[in-house]
């Protein structure tokens, strides 16, 4: 299981949810709002040679997303 957290003051809510729909063919995604932070939690992840990747690739999506919001 990864989890990654998000600070709420940098990454729009949407632009989370939107990269766990687009994501979730590749694993099971759950998100939590907790005291102005984003978690993510990752488990299942269908592809154990993407496992290294997947935190990093998701977290770096988010990012884009939340860029193309502003």
């Amino acid at each position: 299981m990864l989890k990654i957290t998000f600070a709420e003051d940098f990454y729009p809510l949407a632009s989370v949810k939107k990269a766990i729909k687009d994501y979730r063919g590749l694993a099971d995604f759950m998100v939590q709002n907790k005291k102005s932070r984003i978690i993510v939690t990752i488990d299942n992840i269908r592809k154990k040679e993407l496992r290294p990747f997947v935190k990093d690739e998701f977290s770096n999506y988010v990012l884009s997303l939340a860029a193309t919001e502003k």
